[in-house]
């Protein structure tokens, strides 16, 4: 290990604390806790204004019954890029009009990572993902957001896994009477993937819409009816 005006660095480099299982270990906590925060955060202040917010009407519903998502994941540490494809069974939620801050839970999401000629599947049990559309005109929408997927199974319930993405997301949408639904997005931002810290760019597309549509609108344009 060297040095680099008096910061350690590891044998290919890189500053040592970016290295090593310490900084994995970090990770993997550091994840955990902002999960659960998210979640805590969430479903508290949910629980605490849902019975005003419907009574006055302040709570859209999120509904989408199956999304299709693809991206990138480009590690920090040098490693390969990968690639994603993505599969959402259902996602249901809520968002507070006024202040356009919601979220969507989906029970069953299913990933296909693939690097150079290899690939693996797996799917994730707890997918939330929290947002706040700093613009929402006539069907369009963009601003921060925050998601979580844990309790992964592959070969088994595996509670180590887990990946948490925070960012900024865009996208389309279809308002029908008080019901939201999304069909086209693009999200970019940071990504840890089972501690392991990444730069993430993605989309996703859920065909519901355009389905409930019958293809009778121009929906290409016209996103709000």
């Amino acid at each position: 290990m060297g040095n680099c005006n008096g910061l350690p660095l590891s044998a290919d480099g890189r500053l040592a604390f970016f290295s090593g299982p310490h900084y994995t270990e970090g990770m993997k906590s550091a994840g955990r806790k902002l999960a659960l925060v998210l979640v805590l955060a969430v479903t508290t202040g949910h629980l605490a204004h849902a019975q005003d917010d419907f009574a006055d009407g302040g709570l859209r519903v999120n509904l989408g019954l199956g999304g299709i998502g693809f991206g990138g994941i480009f590690p920090f540490d040098g490693n390969p890029a990968r690639g994603e494809f993505v599969f959402s069974a259902l996602e249901i939620g809520a968002e507070h009009s006024a202040s356009r801050v919601g979220f969507t839970f989906s029970p069953f999401t299913y990933f296909i990572r693939v690097s150079g000629t290899a690939s693996y599947g797996l799917q994730s049990l707890l997918n939330l993902h929290v947002y706040w559309n700093a613009v929402s005109h006539q069907g369009i929408f963009f601003g921060p957001f925050a998601s979580g997927h844990y309790l992964f199974f592959a070969n088994g319930l595996d509670p180590e896994k887990f990946t948490f993405t925070a960012g900024l997301r865009g996208g389309f949408r279809m308002e029908v009477g008080a019901i939201n639904m999304n069909f086209i997005s693009v999200e970019t931002g940071f990504r840890t993937v089972d501690g392991s810290a990444n730069w993430f760019v993605g989309g996703k597309i859920d065909l519901f819409p355009i389905l409930l549509s019958g293809f009778n609108r121009p929906w290409f344009w016209v996103f709000r009816w």
